[in-house]
């Protein structure tokens, strides 16, 4: 039953998408823009709630694959730490300090940061890259690394998150 019910969502999450896509495609993208940071405030504040027992005002933070940087401000701003972002591409908005990186080897000395946070970030690297990365990790870690990540019990999971990662990350 229980798979049956994942079947069904993950179904019913793709034509949706596809019917939100079709909706966007004529919607300008600064409209875009405000939809989604309405919609991602919710998530946004879940999600910092669960950092804050790993992390104290003051601790500094490497947000690994920081994407846009927003979380890492809203982290930054609620939860009074230094966050810094590192990503392998720049869709940053520079409102917390940004680095490029090649994606094996952090661009920071030894112990440089207390928590190291990868958000929805290793399922986008390969198995041997997430071990190349967790080693880079826990090499500029002081004290923690704290990791969200979907996790998949079938197939078609990992297919709906592949599908809602393409959808949601275009923008």
């Amino acid at each position: 039953m229980e798979l049956i019910t994942s079947l069904v969502f993950c179904v019913l999450y793709f034509f949706i998408s596809l019917i939100s896509l079709a909706v966007l495609f004529f919607l300008t993208p600064k409209k875009i823009c405000k939809i989604y940071s309405r919609l991602d405030l919710k998530e946004e504040g879940k999600r910092v709630e669960s950092i804050r027992p790993f992390v104290h005002p003051g601790d500094s933070i490497l947000d690994v694959g920081e994407g846009s940087g927003r979380f890492g401000k809203v982290v930054q701003e609620r939860l009074g730490v230094k966050v810094t972002g590192v990503d392998v591409c720049d869709y940053s908005d520079h409102s917390i300090p940004f680095f490029v990186y090649d994606g094996k080897k952090l661009p920071f000395p030894d112990k440089s940061f207390d928590v190291i946070f990868f958000a929805f970030v290793l399922h986008h690297i390969e198995r041997k890259g997430q071990e190349i990365i967790l080693r880079e990790a826990c090499r500029v870690a002081r004290k923690k690394i704290v990791i969200f990540e979907d996790s998949y019990d079938y197939f078609f999971e990992r297919l709906f998150t592949g599908w809602n990662d393409y959808h949601t990350n275009i923008f």
